[in-house]
């Protein structure tokens, strides 16, 4: 309209970032063949880098998948070290696999590690430095943190049995209630999903205290009115707090 052309293209998978000159051309026949726009600049960003999960047990055992961008060539696996840093010590984390990535069959120097978290002893935030090892050199590939926590620790269970219809000795006569250490604060009974066994719970009330929160919760019906023990199960279920170091708007999985 009015001399005026609206285009939109998707652009193409690059292998690396950086700056590209782009022109429309015109293709036609007579003076329209000769139709070109002057150039104009187009950027390839670099994705962020992304971790996920961003924490994991004390115990050890998660599975981490990092995905980086800026690498080329991308290393092999028997050449990447990937270690905790804890003060002056390094704990060193064992690597599943080393993945180069492609985008519209283009390859980009992204590369995909799975890693093994180690056993650690003590909860907190740590820097994990990824590495390229060849022979005597050394080089440091890029950072990333991760937050161990203790396992959660149910106590204090105020009703451990019930009748098969759901019935215990508190003051409402339906619930029970108990204490979850080294558990995130919630800001609703929502952000709780509680089962007994295979039978979900309402949360009824709770107080968020320093590392933990008390949950007073329905107890429901035995499956089938049968009896015997069954296990309670508390997971969070609420919005995840942007771990430090990250980015606001990015999601992150815990």
């Amino acid at each position: 309209t009015a001399g005026m052309l609206s285009i939109h293209v998707v652009a193409p998978a690059r292998g690396v970032s950086g700056d590209e000159t782009l022109t429309v051309r015109a293709v036609a026949d007579g003076d329209n063949a000769l139709v070109e726009t002057g150039g104009f600049a187009f950027a390839y960003v670099a994705p962020p880098r992304s971790v996920s999960p961003v924490d994991g047990s004390v115990e050890g055992g998660t599975v981490v998948t990092v995905k980086a961008y800026g690498f080329d060539p991308i290393p092999a696996k028997e050449d990447v070290s990937v270690v905790i840093v804890d003060g002056t010590s390094e704990t060193t984390v064992d690597v599943l696999e080393v993945t180069p990535n492609k985008q519209d069959g283009v390859p980009i120097s992204e590369m995909t590690l799975t890693l093994s978290m180690p056993a650690f002893a003590s909860a907190g935030v740590f820097t994990c430095r990824i590495k390229r090892v060849v022979g005597a050199s050394t080089d440091v590939l890029t950072e990333f943190l991760f937050e161990y926590f203790n396992t959660p620790v149910a106590s204090n269970l105020e009703h451990g049995d019930a009748t098969v219809e759901g019935q215990t000795g508190a003051t409402d006569g339906a619930s029970t209630a108990l204490r979850i250490s080294d558990f995130p604060s919630i800001a609703s009974g929502a952000d709780v999903a509680v089962t007994f066994a295979s039978v979900a719970s309402p949360v009824l009330a709770y107080v968020n205290f320093k590392g933990g929160v008390w949950l007073q919760v329905r107890v429901p019906p035995a499956v089938d009115l049968a009896p015997g023990v069954v296990a309670l199960t508390v997971q969070f279920t609420g919005a995840e707090p942007v771990p430090r170091g990250g980015v606001t708007g990015q999601v992150y999985v815990r």
